[in-house]
């Protein structure tokens, strides 16, 4: 059963912090929020295998393609790079065993033809890869869904071996962006 789910346009002026409260996600029914960036879908909140099927309804034309992005963890400091030391605490692919099997659940009450691809591993662990991969991936006229914790965050990556204190700031300072600025710096090709 999929999780309820809240659409956030990219221009909403509220912050990061704020969406946050508004969505704690204390349980499991608590709503999903994600943010809309034309045909790409990106994460505010926790995410769950069952937060992402409700956003199938979303897509233009029954034939469209959906590209799931999964096998990581994510967080409110932005990416990790493969080339930190946290990195491997970063992968998981129990989430890619379970949104394939969200997928193969899906299939089978829809026509959606889904392909689930593995962030955790090469190319998708390089931000310029991943950008290229879901700018193609949009141009194909595919919906595409990051499916991993805050993956609003995905494009801001944090610099090698960054001390946890700048780490905290780091996320701070996201807090107090809007979900408009993250949108539009993390994603500028599908903004301007």
């Amino acid at each position: 059963m999929a999780s309820p789910l809240e659409i956030i346009d990219r221009s909403d002026s509220r912050s990061l912090a704020a969406l946050q409260k508004a969505y704690p996600h204390t349980n499991s029914s608590d709503v999903c929020a994600w943010v809309q960036i034309k045909s790409l879908y990106v994460s505010v909140t926790p995410t769950r295998a069952s937060s992402w099927p409700g956003l199938l309804d979303k897509r233009s034309g029954s034939s469209q393609r959906v590209v799931v992005y999964t096998g990581r963890h994510g967080g409110r400091t932005g990416s990790t790079t493969a080339d930190d030391v946290l990195y491997e605490r970063v992968k998981e692919q129990k989430f890619v065993s379970e949104d394939v099997m969200t997928a193969v659940g899906t299939l089978a009450s829809s026509s959606v033809l889904f392909s689930v691809r593995d962030a955790g591993k090469e190319p998708f662990t390089d931000i310029l890869k991943l950008r290229q991969h879901i700018l193609n991936d949009i141009s194909a006229g595919q919906l595409v869904i990051l499916a991993w914790c805050y993956s609003l965050l995905a494009m801001f990556e944090m610099p090698v071996q960054t001390p946890l204190i700048a780490k905290n700031s780091w996320a701070d300072h996201y807090k107090g962006m809007s979900i408009a600025e993250l949108s539009r710096d993390g994603f500028r090709e599908l903004v301007d």
